[in-house]
């Protein structure tokens, strides 16, 4: 006599159902943790906050150098990735290069020198401090925007900037800055990855 159990259709739909309700949850549920970690990486991101203090503090520790000759190498994360190298002369960039050695518009390079970045990084931060459309976001996304800066030049670092709602967000650091009047180098590419623990910030 055979044992076999005969399974309706309908009993196959339902299980087929519940499964899919189970994968859906699963899912749903995977989705949801991952943003939260994203959340609170960011919200408890190591480095420090900017504020207007502090930036001003770090710039004007860096203009106090007077150092117009020098050499950076700058990696970008995020939305965007890409590593720059500026060459910077009488105050004036004279090359910006990518990864494979291909030069950058002209238009851009200022941007990517010491004042550019202070420069965007205050434009950036002028706009967080909008109240109705920070960096042009709108409804209930949040702006963060962190940096370290060398403790005896002033010069950034790192930096972060991160809009939560949204997939904005871009990251870079300096992991090699040089004066090109010396052969001491001033952040190393280890110090740089270290900045994720930064030392005391400008002050």
């Amino acid at each position: 006599m055979s044992s076999d159990v005969s399974v309706s259709p309908q009993h196959k739909s339902a299980q087929a159902r519940v499964q899919w309700v189970l994968r859906f949850m699963f899912g749903t549920a995977f989705g949801v943790l991952v943003g939260l970690a994203g959340v609170v990486w960011w919200w408890y991101d190591p480095l420090p906050k900017i504020t207007e203090q502090r930036l001003q503090q770090a710039e004007r520790k860096w203009l106090s150098k007077d150092q117009e000759d020098y050499t950076c190498q700058i990696n970008l994360t995020g939305s965007q990735t890409a590593t720059y190298f500026v060459q910077v002369k009488d105050g004036q960039p004279v090359a910006v290069t990518n990864e494979v050695g291909r030069e950058l518009p002209r238009r851009t390079w200022d941007a990517w020198t010491i004042p550019g970045l202070f420069e965007n990084m205050a434009r950036e931060l002028e706009s967080c401090l909008e109240a109705e459309s920070p960096l042009g976001t709108t409804g209930e996304a949040s702006v963060l925007l962190r940096a370290a800066f060398d403790p005896e030049w002033g010069f950034p670092v790192r930096y972060r900037r991160a809009v939560l709602g949204s997939d904005i967000t871009i990251a870079w650091k300096i992991s090699d800055f040089q004066p090109a009047s010396g052969t001491e180098t001033l952040v190393t590419k280890s110090q740089a990855d270290q900045a994720d623990s930064p030392p005391n910030p400008a002050d």
